[in-house]
């Protein structure tokens, strides 16, 4: 019996046993076979303070000389007496963002960081090239991508004309990170076709179009501000993205408040934006131990009650690959640039450090009644030295605007899409007969806004690119319009539209311009 009783308790503990193998073998094979999904190691969080408090507002430039186009307020009406307001072309293409439109709700606050922060105060990134050094990368052992900027009005803020071309630099080069982003969704027209932004409902902004507190707008333009504790800012992509370097552009100030910075989930770092004065900082952030990291999720959530003034994010793979930045304006003109105080501009375009700058603005500056042709070229003279003098051996490339067409103001929302469209009469000729029955007419001044540009780059030695030169002649845009390429307002694009602009421009300028490049960048054509 005993012998009996011994080897059922074997047969079990065999039995068992081989269940544990079985248990632990599937573990493992459903360990192995799951997709490996990155988490951000640990950072370094650097505090750059920029130098410099805030300055009283200077005063505003003579009517003449201003020509800086401002966000029209929901519903302004037009004025009873006087001249109908210009035309903005600020509405962007019917197409969702990428982004949620619906705000994020609150979450409980995180858990306090476990990443202390340091104070320092870093040098321009382009003082190298100030001083007549070759610029960054080019020193022995460094390594840097190709950089691009491109500022502009709402074609460029939209994110589908500039995200197709980040799109196939970035699959023929290597991907340069997602680049810098506005904070939150500031205004309609601004997008990203990088992440998807939410922001919470507490969150409101502010527009330097609509300021005169310049020196407290970074390059984006746009603060995203909040008072309250808990409120969110989340960037995400659905794939992981590399970066060697996350800047936050913000202000400190008096009264302000504070913020929790995660990334996937998991808090890693802190910020104290309260301060003795108004003073525009950089929170940089940098894999601790690794060269670059990857993350799918960034988060800003406010913490304690005060201001906090978010600008822009900036999530850089600084090393190699592509980094194609957009910044727009929807509304603007070329003399919005020239109202950024000219100290933080010049340390953002230094930071972004990019071999190749993008301008595209003119539709808005075309649809002026009473153009000042040689106050706009001055105007852009003056967003030309701006540039260089911070970046002395970038590229620049000016795009003219596209074809487009308007209405008498009066005639918003009445009249057929497709009403007849008459070509604007020759510069310089009578002012002709307002079109009958609310009927299209291409913008006054179109023609004037681009040998103006195009006498700006031949006289620097620029490239220049005539977006309207893809398109069929006069009422281009009416044509367009028929054939799905262009919205019904006659300005902005469709998605397929600006995608066969992208094209072209990057077969006839963009690509030029990259091979002809002194220093080559740390990119390898993928095909």
């Amino acid at each position: 019996m005993a012998y009996r009783h011994r080897d059922r308790l074997s047969f079990a503990a065999v039995v068992a046993g081989s269940a544990c193998v079985v248990l632990v073998v599937g573990v493992l094979y459903a360990v192995l076979r799951a997709p490996a999904v990155p988490r951000p190691h640990g950072l370094i969080t650097v505090v750059e303070e920029i130098k410099r408090e805030i300055a009283p507002a200077a005063a505003a430039l003579p009517p003449a000389e201003r020509d800086d186009a401002r966000v029209p307020a929901a519903a302004e009406p037009p004025p009873a007496n006087g001249p109908p307001p210009q035309r903005l072309a600020s509405v962007p293409p019917p197409t969702a963002d990428i982004g949620a439109t619906a705000p994020a709700a609150a979450t409980p606050a995180p858990e306090a960081s476990t990443v202390a922060i340091k104070s320092d105060v870093s040098p321009p990134r382009n003082a190298a090239n100030r001083a007549g050094a070759p610029p960054l990368g080019n020193a022995p052992g460094a390594q840097r991508g190709l950089v691009i900027l491109q500022i502009g009005d709402s074609h460029t803020a939209a994110d589908y004309f500039t995200g197709e071309l980040r799109r196939k630099l970035q699959a023929r080069y290597g991907d340069g990170g997602v680049g810098y982003i506005d904070a939150g969704k500031p205004t309609v027209g601004v997008r990203s076709g990088t992440m998807r932004i939410t922001a919470s409902a507490g969150w409101t902004y502010r527009a330097i179009q609509r300021s005169e507190s310049v020196g407290e707008f970074w390059l984006s333009g746009f603060n995203a501000v909040a008072t309250k504790a808990g409120e969110v800012l989340t960037f995400a992509s659905d794939n992981p993205v590399p970066f060697d370097e996350i800047e936050i552009e913000a202000l400190r100030q008096p009264n302000g408040g504070g913020i929790d910075i995660s990334l996937d989930g998991m808090v890693k770092s802190s910020a104290d934006l309260n301060g003795k004065s108004t003073q525009p900082v950089v929170l940089r952030l940098k894999p601790d131990g690794t060269p670059s990291d990857r993350v799918r999720t960034l988060e800003i959530r406010t913490r304690g009650e005060g201001a906090v003034n978010i600008a822009s994010i900036g999530i850089y793979q600084k090393q190699s690959g592509v980094s194609f930045n957009n910044v727009g304006y929807p509304g603007a003109t070329i003399d919005l640039i020239n109202k950024f105080d000219a100290n933080l501009m010049a340390d953002d375009l230094r930071r972004l450090d990019p071999q190749i700058v993008v301008l595209a603005f003119g539709t808005n500056e075309a649809s002026k009644p009473n153009l000042n042709a040689a106050a706009y070229e001055r105007n852009y003279e003056k967003v030309i030295g701006r540039i260089t003098a911070a970046l002395p051996n970038a590229r620049i490339i000016l795009i003219g605007p596209p074809d487009g067409a308007e209405r008498p103001w009066h005639c918003s929302g009445k009249g057929p899409a497709d009403a007849p469209c008459h070509p604007a009469p020759p510069e310089g000729a009578s002012s002709a007969a307002e079109p009958p029955d609310c009927e299209w007419h291409t913008i006054a001044h179109l023609e004037l806004v681009r040998d103006i540009e195009r006498r700006i780059a031949e006289r620097h030695g620029f490239v220049y690119w005539n977006w309207a030169s893809i398109q069929p002649g006069q009422c281009a845009s009416h044509q367009w319009v028929a054939a799905s390429l262009m919205t019904p307002d006659h300005v902005h694009f469709t998605p397929a539209g600006y995608v066969k602009g992208a094209n072209q421009f990057l077969d006839q300028a963009l690509i030029p311009t990259i091979e002809k490049l002194a220093v080559r960048p740390n990119i390898a054509a993928n095909n």
